[in-house]
């Protein structure tokens, strides 16, 4: 009976080392899988953050053409006159006819 007894405690020795085992194999894949979960998140976000400025620079580069475009425009439209553009016409020498002949 001792000898009976002995055997069955070698073999729940081997099989609750060999649960141990297969639970130190699924906790070692599962902290690998949340590293490199992690690691990605990282650099993912290190990505996002280098667009967001980038995306902020080309705002302002985009705000300060409109402000260059609406100077532009204004002073084209005070250039395109016909105050304007009467003075640089008499300016150049050119006068009024007195008749228009059709």
């Amino acid at each position: 009976m001792l000898a009976n007894d002995y055997k069955n405690t070698k073999v729940k020795n081997n099989s609750s080392n060999l649960v141990g085992q297969v639970r130190l194999k699924i906790v070692v894949i599962f902290g690998s899988i949340i590293m490199v979960l992690f690691a990605s998140q990282l650099v993912f976000a290190n990505n996002l953050a280098a667009e967001g400025e980038r995306l902020s620079q080309i705002e302002s580069e985009i705000q300060l053409l409109e402000a260059q475009n609406t100077t532009l425009k204004a002073e084209i439209a005070q250039n395109s006159s016909l105050v304007t553009l009467s003075a640089k016409a008499q300016a150049y020498g050119f006068v009024k006819p007195k008749i228009i002949t059709p």
